[in-house]
């Protein structure tokens, strides 16, 4: 019922959403998972609303976050070639290298000359008022020229100006280059662009992006550049400028990279200075480090700041370099958290979200800017004496276009840098407007990559509209859809410039899907405070963080060790544009500048736009927008009743004031009655609100004619006047608040702490707060009103009850500082009191948030050997025992844990990806050898590949024989007699595990023989004297940090190869190449070769009790492709071959997951977890009616939306193969069953004879199973109880076994499989049990009895090792390991196994992205999700069999065991006894 009806729910309820979302967006909205589904519903809500930009800061914050998460997901592509060749060495290349490693019919509709006439070219500057100048142009075009520029064609393009506009433009047609197309190999994006500079955020501005440009512009003296004598950049013998790019240049760029070449050699001196010893290359690389650096936080905290004037965006970028914690938190304490708290600079290791870092084409499109540029260029008097705030008189004007390439260095020289500073930093830039295209850049001669002109002219608003499309960068509504913005439907959506709409219709028609984006950023409404269209800002608010994230030199590399200490601490020093000025010229910005920021046009220091320097008492991310609203009649009431006019404004001052700063707060509202009534005329009103208990008093003027005021209560104690002034029509009042009575007592102030003070009023129409404590006196501050409404002025004004100067505050910054610096050594002892010794260079390299997370976790570990950890677990069960937990709380333990080894231990051995990417709709099956799985690396988890590692190599090469392998064997491992695991293991399930071994893993052996000999001590006790074995072929991986491998000769995927093969050739051996089936023989086992060998796709090693369950699901595989055939009769036998493979696979993995493991470690926990694994939290019967839902928790691994590999390239590990060691788990003898019987208890069968395991393996082992048949020897597997993983449990037989080849055929040589395996796991430089247990975050032991409470085994242990516990071999510490109840491995073994249970699932395409009807067709996909357990296979093919012979629920307990008990409690609210 539960699944009928939720169906049609569903069908009801998508309609219903899709209600919410733009239509454009339902099939991008299709992809996403279901958080991110919720997540953009969130800002697409908020983008209908178009009010994120008004929200308080902290929530439009997160609105970005939002945001820029969406846009990481779905908005990186990668273009071209996958990373090459093998992981280099960080550490051998620790500074940054020189290079940094559509249709054409569309192309001119509408023709780009008639969009750059009518829409783009200038008609009178539009300027940007007070907020940028012209410095914020040029260091716009000094970023591209350190970030991008396309490599062009030798083929050239003519554009002609249609007869329409012909006569307007000042280029009847011109040529130029097309850009060069290149093939990326990439089924996606089948065409890209070559970028010649290096798009790292590496100053290649000025060191070039090559070793060639590099040279050129170095002294190779002292690390320095080259630099002429007046500051500018030297020139070569025919005038061009040397420097790292000086295409397309002009003076204001060629001045700011002569700034930042004086600024490289003061790092150079500063440096020598410092560190004496450091050469010319030395002092170089650092220098470029730092000034690189520098550069990239001026963009980020002073120059984005001021285009996107908001407190948001101030906020968002200073969180993007300190983090939401701030610079002083940082500068204390270093980085700590993600990226949120303590910010991107600094984080732990680069991230570039899967995609290889690059800029993008559309990246490109949003800067074209050139519209910032004026016409011409105001010179100033730098020798007059300053005017009113600071300014220059203007003496003459220079034409931009004097002031480009090699002309413009030969004005700039004539200029001088002081004038040409000062002259840019004067005069505002032009806005990001329609019609406001530079005339001049209409007929302009560009340059060539050495800055000499080219022979033709261009015009380049009309070049770039056809750049835009040439590159097949999508129009403006495209643009917007694909960065989930609601796109335009009519004209007036765009602008509300009637002339502006009415020439789009001209140019575009109707047709809004025509509108070229650079027009669209033009057009576009812009945010209050910002100079850029929102679009444009979708792009900057990825690609500013990716710059950072995806950078070592940012990340993992923004330390002292890469910098150097003098070096970082000048870019922590170093806070914007004006910082570097004042370090090189200080009496040009001591003189010239009175503006916060280098990048805007000083404003008058007027009280009316004092805001510039205003402090506002509200935290920059607590501040929020306040409206107004009062008519006349309100206040006019407000005032003859005597009220306070704060209960009419907004409720901000309903409370006593509790603010982080000794302020107050109040409003002045002025009233006109009409324009013929002027302020101070008849009838005006002023009236002051002020929380009771301030007093004030206001200070007039001999111009001010006399107020009548309003009396309201708590203004009084001095004498009430008013000043009354004009200023461009605004009447303004000035305030003094004398000093602050409140009842409540004095407020609580911490503001003298605050760094910046240069926060901005919110209250809309309010242009003011108050000037800086240091400008007022003690007992006063300004403030001022401005017009916030018809009639109604609005103040809002600070008061300070001390004055602290500007060396006061530096003194308790510093003494903060102080003493946090003197509190972390002593908090870091106290907190390693917590955690082991062995794990504090681990945790030093973890998170803020993995810290706590281990401190939880390691907490629990500690417990298990002591109680002395309840201090620190307040809300754990007195036991403190994880497995004891409840078991939702045990799975917020495993989550944990699972997360930190994803995190910590996945090592990557070997190549990284080769080749290009490919298309898996090419590869829609499972390839013989494993390639072709992951898009993003062909050959990854194929046959060949090499073993990955959880923990670094540990070398024993001079230990391989300490103590002897022959002697642990015979004293710690050999069986004395069976110990079995009871009814929870039978052998069904010991041959299982093998059946898995013979799916994922072997190594490929070497030439090379060894050879062991039993010492004397034991050599009496050892079945074997001496044995011969190939010792494994160790190869070269290429990779800095693990510079050999092993490769392993099994596909590592779980693709069924133990049946299909892990290569072509065996493949072919076991097809029939008939409906797509494998071949059986007619009594359900495995075909045999004439030689007696079985036919399967894995047969080295192996026994009956393995070759059985080969052949039960090669029978599986056939009745799936006979049922595939009857339901699509088409299919073809490829087409039923691969979609049976993919079904049994998936059944095999299914089965492994949700049964074997649920057996092997049988606690609710883990049932749950298991479970949690393919279905997720949700459950099946959720999954079954809705799909895949959220993430890997509530939706499970099994049908995410793209596997998840953790940035390492899939393989099994070597530590994965060691705790795989359980041939423990098969018996002496195989204890044969009647099934011609009639079942006794609990259909319980008699036993009829016993079979050596020993004659079961091998070719003789397929003979005697021939003989005993399917059923019986399935029978008897299911209920025998298998061997105990513990010591002294070792099979006798395999210490004296024949081991066999590929082929399974015996090799001449017996060996010793105990001891073979403890000299395994050394010559493989796996770590020995306790630093195995280190490795994994685990407690390691201090002595014997931390191991085991056996006193036998700590005799022989000690016996064997000695007092060196440190020596313990892996193998025997995990059969000696005491077991959680329950578990049939150990602790140590289950932490491998549950990242690496998540691993083969969640790294898999074809149980992620490709889990659906399309790749595994819809009958298939109900097999698998209707097949729970092994039971249910043998149902399928032997019902007879199970239902006389199975009692037990699950194939892998004993059969004759009871069935599990029902439980009533959901497993979640369980709790183990």
């Amino acid at each position: 019922m539960f699944a009928t009806v939720m169906p049609s729910l569903k069908a009801l309820f998508l309609p219903l959403l899709h209600k919410f979302i733009h239509t454009d967006f339902h099939e991008a909205v299709a992809r996403m998972t279901l958080i991110d589904r919720l997540l953009f519903l969130i800002i697409h809500s908020i983008d209908k609303l178009g009010i994120w930009h008004r929200l308080p800061v902290i929530l439009g914050l997160l609105y970005l976050a939002i945001r820029r998460h969406l846009h990481e997901e779905y908005n990186l592509l990668n273009v071209g070639k996958t990373p090459v060749g093998v992981r280099f060495n960080p550490a051998d290349f620790p500074f940054r290298t020189a290079d940094g490693s559509v249709r054409s019919y569309m192309l001119l509709r509408p023709d780009p000359m008639v969009v750059a006439t009518q829409l783009q070219a200038p008609r009178q500057l539009i300027h940007t008022g007070k907020q940028s100048n012209v410095v914020a142009a040029p260091w716009i075009l000094l970023m591209i020229h350190d970030w991008i520029d396309h490599l062009e064609d030798t083929q050239q393009i003519e554009l002609n100006a249609p007869k329409e506009v012909a006569s307007l433009c000042p280029l009847k047609s011109f040529k130029f280059y097309k850009t060069k197309e290149v093939p990326t190999g990439f089924y996606e994006i089948k065409n890209g662009h070559l970028n010649t500079r290096t798009p790292w955020w590496d100053g290649s501005a000025i060191y070039g992006s090559n070793a060639e440009k590099l040279k050129k512009v170095r002294t190779f003296k002292d690390g320095k550049l080259k630099i002429s004598e007046d500051g500018l950049l030297l020139q070569d013998q025919d005038g061009y400028a040397i420097s790292g790019d000086v295409r397309n240049s002009w003076a204001g760029v060629s001045t700011l990279q002569a700034l930042f070449v004086q600024e490289h050699n003061a790092v150079c001196d500063a440096l020598k200075k410092e560190y004496q010893d450091l050469d010319d290359e030395e002092l170089y690389h650092h220098a470029r480090l730092v000034t690189s650096a520098v550069i990239a936080k001026i963009h980020t905290i002073d120059w984005t700041v001021e285009l996107l004037k908001t407190d948001t965006l101030r906020a968002g970028m200073r969180a993007n370099w300190y983090g939401v914690l701030g610079k002083r938190f940082k500068d204390t304490f270093g980085h700590v958290g993600g990226a949120a708290l303590g910010g991107l600079v600094g984080l732990k290791k680069p991230n570039n979200h899967g995609v290889p870092y690059s800029l993008t084409e559309e990246f490109v499109s949003v800067y074209r800017m050139h519209s910032l540029l004026p016409d011409y260029l105001d010179l100033r008097d730098v020798n007059a004496k300053p005017g009113p705030n600071k300014s220059p008189p203007s003496t003459d004007k220079v034409d931009m276009s004097d002031l480009i390439g090699r002309k413009g260095e030969a004005a700039l020289s004539e200029i001088g840098f002081t004038r040409q500073m000062v002259s840019m930093g004067h005069q505002a830039c032009g806005a990001l407007e329609l019609w406001n295209y530079p005339l001049w850049l209409r007929d302009v001669i560009p340059q060539d990559i050495d800055g000499q002109d080219i022979p033709e002219h261009v015009d380049l608003p009309a070049l770039e509209v056809y750049r835009d499309r040439e590159r097949s960068v999508a129009r403006y509504n495209d643009f917007r859809r694909g960065l989930l913005l609601i796109p335009i439907s009519k004209w007036e959506d765009l602008t509300d410039d009637k002339e502006a709409i009415t020439v789009l219709h001209d140019v575009y028609g109707n047709d809004v899907e025509e509108l070229d984006l650079l027009v669209g950023l033009m057009a576009e409404k812009k945010i209050k405070g910002f100079a850029i269209s929102e679009t444009a800002f979708i792009i900057f608010l990825v690609m500013a963080t990716r710059r950072l994230e995806a950078d070592r030199f940012f990340t993992s590399n923004f330390n002292e060790e890469t910098y150097t200490k003098k070096g970082l601490e000048w870019v922590n020093t170093t806070e914007n544009l004006k910082d570097v000025l004042d370090r090189h010229y200080p009496k040009m910005t001591k003189t010239w500048m009175n503006s916060t920021s280098a990048f805007t046009d000083p404003p008058p220091r007027d009280i009316e736009t004092a805001a510039a320097r205003a402090v506002l008492p509200l935290p920059l991310p607590w501040q929020r927008e306040i409206r107004l609203s009062m008519h006349t009649k309100d206040l006019h009431h407000c005032v003859h009743r005597r009220h306070h006019l704060r209960h009419a404004l907004p409720p901000l001052r309903r409370r006593p004031l509790r603010r982080p700063d000794d302020a107050a707060v109040a409003a002045v509202v002025v009233v006109e009655p009409a324009d013929s009534h002027p302020l101070g005329g008849r009838g005006g009103y002023l009236g002051v609100g002020v929380p009771s208990g301030v007093l004030c008093r206001f200070s007039g003027a001999a111009a001010s004619p006399a107020v009548r005021l309003g009396g309201f209560g708590g203004v009084g104690g001095r004498g009430n006047d008013v000043i009354c002034g004009r200023r461009g029509g605004a009447r303004v009042g000035v305030l003094q608040v004398h000093g602050v009575c409140h009842r409540h007592g004095r407020l609580p102030g911490i503001s003298e702490l605050q760094e910046s003070r240069q926060f901005t009023a919110i209250i809309p129409g309010l242009k003011l707060i108050v000037r800086s404590p240091l400008e007022t006196s003690p007992r006063g501050t300004d403030a001022a009103v401005h017009v916030a409404g018809p009639g109604i002025y609005v103040l809002t004004c600070v008061q300070r009850t001390k004055r602290f100067s500007r060396e006061r505050e530096k003194y308790y910054i510093s003494m903060f500082a102080t003493v946090m610096a003197s509190l972390k050594p002593r908090f870091l002892p106290l907190l390693h009191k917590f955690i082991h010794t062995d794990f504090h260079e681990a945790v030093a390299r973890m998170t803020l948030i993995d810290r706590p997370l281990f401190l939880f976790d390691i907490s629990f570990d500690r417990c298990t050997n002591s109680c002395a950890c309840m201090q620190i677990i307040h809300s754990i069960d007195k036991s403190g025992i994880w497995h004891r937990l409840p078991v939702f709380l045990g799975l917020i333990y495993l989550a944990i844990r699972r997360h930190l080894h994803e995190e910590y231990n996945l090592l990557n051995v070997g190549k990284t990806p080769v080749g290009v990417r490919f298309n898996p709709a090419d590869f829609p099956f499972r390839s013989a050898d494993g390639k072709f799985n992951d898009p993003f690396n062909e050959g990854a988890g194929s046959e060949g590949t090499f073993f990955g590692r959880n923990i670094l190599p540990v070398e024993q090469k001079s230990k391989l024989l300490r103590p002897d392998p022959m002697v642990v064997a015979t004293k710690l491992l050999a069986r004395r007699e069976l110990i079995d695991t009871g009814k929870q293991f039978n052998m069904v399930a010991a041959s299982w595990i093998q059946f898995m071994i013979h799916d994922w893993i072997d190594h490929l052996e070497d030439t090379q023989q060894i050879e062991l000999n039993a010492p004397k001590e034991v050599a009496s006790l050892c079945p074997l004297k001496s044995f011969k074995f190939y010792k494994t072929k160790e190869v070269p991986t290429g990779f800095y940090e693990i510079k050999n491998g092993h490769l392993n000769t099994r596909t590592p995927w779980w693709d069924g190869s133990a049946i299909y093969g892990s290569n072509a050739e065996k493949l072919k051996k076991v097809r029939t190449f008939k409906d797509g089936k494998l071949k059986i023989s007619e009594d359900g086992l495995l075909l045999q070769d004439q030689d007696g060998y079985a036919i399967s796709g894995d047969v080295r090693n192996s026994w009956a009790g393995v070759s059985t369950l080969q052949a039960l699901f090669v029978q599986e595989h056939n009745a799936v492709c006979d049922a595939l055939k009857k339901e699509y009769q088409d299919l073809d036998d490829e087409e039923l071959y691969h979609h049976a493979r993919l079904v049994t696979s998936a059944v095999i993995a299914k089965i492994h997951t949700i049964d074997w493991t649920v057996e092997l470690l049988k606690t609710d926990t883990l049932h749950a977890a298991m479970r949690a694994n393919w279905y997720g939290v949700l459950g099946k019967r959720f999954k079954d009616t809705f799909g895949h839902v959220g993430g890997a928790a509530l939706g499970g691994l099994v049908g995410l939306k793209k596997p998840n590999n953790h940035g390492v390239p899939y393989s099994l590990t070597e530590e994965f193969v060691s705790v795989y060691r359980m041939h423990s788990l098969l018996p002496d003898y195989l204890y044969l069953r009647d099934v011609n019987a009639t079942p006794g208890p609990n259909k319980s069968l008699p036993s009829t004879e016993k079979v050596d395991m020993s004659d079961l393996i091998g070719g003789k082992g397929e003979a005697t199973l021939s003989k005993i048949g399917f059923t019986r020897q399935m029978v008897s597997m299911g209920h025998q109880a298998c061997g105990a993983l513990e010591l002294w449990n070792y099979p006798l037989w395999l210490r004296d076994v024949i081991p066999q080849d590929i082929d399974g055929k015996d090799r001449p040589e017996h060996v010793d499989l105990p001891a073979l395996e403890v000299y395994r796991d050394r010559e493989r430089s796996v770590a020995r049990y306790n630093d195995f247990r280190r490795g994994l975050l685990l407690i390691p032991i201090s002595k014997w009895e931390d191991l085991t409470d056996d006193k036998e085994a700590i005799t022989v242990l000690h016996d064997v090792y000695g007092n060196d516990v440190e020596e313990l071999d892996l193998l025997v510490g995990l059969m000696a390991e005491k077991k959680i109840k329950g578990f049939a491995i150990s602790e140590t073994a289950f932490i491998i196994f549950l990242v690496m249970a998540t691993r083969r699932l969640e790294a898999d395409r074809f149980f992620t992205s490709n889990f659906n009807e399309e790749t595994y067709t819809k009958k298939g996909l109900e097999w698998v999700n209707t097949t729970e357990n092994l039971k249910d296979v043998l149902d399928r093919h032997y019902p007879k069999m199970t239902k006389t012979w199975m009692n037990s629920t699950s194939a892998f307990t004993v059969w004759d065991a009871p069935p599990d008990a029902h439980n009533p409690i959901p497993i979640y609210l369980r709790v183990p006894h």
